[in-house]
C-alpha cells in the first residue's frame, strides 16, 4: 500500500480535481501556478503524460482520432497481402500533438517533478517473429520526437488476482502478451504500459515502486486525452490520500480533421500498386489530377 500519514490532514494534500486544458501552453500555466501557490511539492510529485493523443499521433487514415477507419483500412490491407499492413504502419511516422510538448516536458523535470509516460497500450509481440518487443518501437518512437522522460529502472508488475483487461474492440490480438511494466530507461522514455488494464489498477505499484527509488510522493498529476481514465485515476488516488490532479487534454480532438474516401481510395490503391503510403495533401493532388484529366 502506499505509505500514509494518518496525521496529515492539510486540505491541499488530499485535494481532487479535474480540469479540461486545450493545449499545452495552458497545462503548463495550470501546473506552474500550483508550484507558485504551494499546492505541490515538485520534488514530491509525479506527472503523467498519457502517449496517444496526448504526446504524439500518426496522421490521416493512420491515426488515433480514426480507430475503426484504421482497422478497415488494415484489415482491407491484410487481405490482399499482410506486408501492406506493415508497410502502411512504416510508412506512417509519429508526430508530436504539439511542437512545444518536448520543451515543457524537460522544463518539468529541471523544476524538480518526476515526469513519465503512462499508456494502457499492450506489452509484448504483435507477431512471434517480430524483433522488438512493442514497448521498444514505442519507446524509440518518443526518443525520435525528442521526448525525454524522467530516469526511472524498468520494472515489471503482476497482475491483481480477479482483474479484467479493458474491452477495446480496436486492439489486434497479440501473439506474444506482456505483464504491465515500466520501460524505457535505455531510451530515455520511461513509460508506464498497463498491458490494456485499467490505469488505476497499475498506480498503486507504480507509485510504490517510484517511493523506493525517489522521495515519498504525495501528489499526482496525469495529463490525459479520455476522461474515463482520469476518472479512474482520481478514485486510486482518493482512496489512498494522494493530491490528483487530472488534466484532460483536448487539443488533438479539438483539431480533428474528417476522412475523405476518395483520398483513402487512392492511398490504398499507391499503397498496393507501388507500396508507398501518401500523405493526405499528395492523395489530394493526385485525386485531382485524375478528375482534370478526366475532362480533358
Amino acid at each position: 500500500m502506499f505509505q500514509k500519514n494518518e496525521h496529515i490532514m492539510f486540505k491541499q494534500q488530499v485535494k481532487q480535481t479535474i480540469l479540461k486544458v486545450k493545449n499545452v501552453s495552458q497545462l503548463n500555466d495550470l501546473i506552474l501556478n500550483k508550484v507558485s501557490t504551494n499546492e505541490m511539492d515538485p520534488k514530491q510529485t509525479v506527472i503523467f503524460f498519457d502517449l496517444d493523443l496526448t504526446v504524439m499521433d500518426r496522421d490521416a487514415i493512420m491515426s488515433d482520432l480514426h480507430p475503426m477507419e484504421r482497422r478497415k483500412f488494415i484489415e482491407s490491407l491484410g487481405k490482399i497481402d499482410p506486408s501492406l499492413v506493415e508497410l502502411a504502419y512504416s510508412q506512417a511516422p509519429y508526430h508530436l500533438i504539439e511542437k512545444e510538448i518536448a520543451k515543457v516536458i524537460q522544463q518539468f523535470q529541471e523544476q524538480g517533478f518526476i515526469v513519465l509516460g503512462f499508456t494502457s497500450r499492450r506489452t509484448g509481440k504483435a507477431k512471434i517473429e517480430s524483433a522488438t518487443f512493442v514497448e521498444e518501437d514505442a519507446c524509440s518512437s518518443l526518443k525520435d520526437l525528442g521526448i525525454n522522460f524522467s530516469a526511472i529502472d524498468d520494472k515489471e508488475f503482476d497482475i491483481p488476482e480477479g482483474s479484467f483487461q479493458l474491452e477495446n474492440p480496436n486492439l489486434l490480438p497479440y501473439e506474444l502478451v506482456g505483464k504491465p511494466k515500466i520501460f524505457g530507461h535505455s531510451f530515455g522514455t520511461s513509460t508506464i504500459f498497463t498491458a490494456n488494464y485499467p490505469k488505476g489498477l497499475i498506480l498503486e505499484s507504480v507509485i510504490n515502486y517510484v517511493n523506493s527509488q525517489q522521495n515519498e510522493i504525495k501528489s499526482v498529476i496525469v495529463i490525459d486525452d479520455n476522461i474515463k481514465y482520469l476518472q479512474n485515476l482520481k478514485e486510486v488516488c482518493e482512496k489512498n490520500r494522494l493530491a490528483f490532479s487530472g488534466l484532460n487534454y483536448t487539443y488533438a480532438h479539438d483539431n480533428k480533421k474528417e476522412l475523405n474516401e476518395d483520398i483513402i481510395s487512392i492511398q490504398k490503391q499507391q499503397l498496393i500498386d507501388k507500396h508507398v503510403l501518401l500523405s493526405d495533401e499528395k492523395a489530394l493532388s493526385l485525386l485531382e489530377n485524375t478528375k482534370l484529366n478526366s475532362f480533358t
